[in-house]
């Protein structure tokens, strides 16, 4: 999980780095770009400025003037976002297929397939991929035909 930095700690990184001091909308699209989390307090932004300002001067580092967003240089490229999310190899329609099949042995015995009793019977299994990486591949309705239920 991604936690939010102090703004002022962010806003001294966007000015070392750009050499300016950015508008609310300019420097929202940055933080999106550097996959960086700023939280609630971009909502006050006089007073982050404001904190930006002590929080530089504490450093002795000095506050550069606001340029507007046309007077801005093009933002950089985004960094390239690393996934948190552990692989579950269940990506591919076929394996998706092969778990839905197997519920349906397994489980539904000539009844009419649900998503409620899919979502039961596969969670917590780590040979089943959950309801959402199915549907990745289409409707639930769809796959389980294709499943032969």
């Amino acid at each position: 999980m991604k936690t939010a930095r102090p703004i002022e700690h962010i806003l001294d990184e966007f000015i070392d780095q750009m050499g300016f001091t950015p508008v609310k909308p300019y420097f929202l699209t940055w933080c999106g770009r550097m996959d960086i989390s700023v939280g609630a307090d971009s909502k006050r932004w006089d007073e982050a400025i404001e904190r930006t300002r002590a929080y530089r001067a504490a450093l002795g580092k000095g506050m550069p003037a606001v340029r507007s967003r046309k007077d801005s240089p093009p933002l950089p490229e985004a960094r390239p976002r690393i996934s948190r999310a552990k692989p579950k190899g269940w990506r591919t329609l076929e394996r998706c297929i092969e778990a839905l099949a197997r519920w349906g042995r397994e489980e539904i015995g000539g009844r009419r397939p649900r998503t409620r009793g899919y979502r039961t019977w596969s969670k917590g299994r780590s040979d089943a991929p959950g309801l959402t990486t199915l549907q990745e591949h289409g409707t639930f309705g769809d796959l389980c035909r294709e499943a032969g239920l």
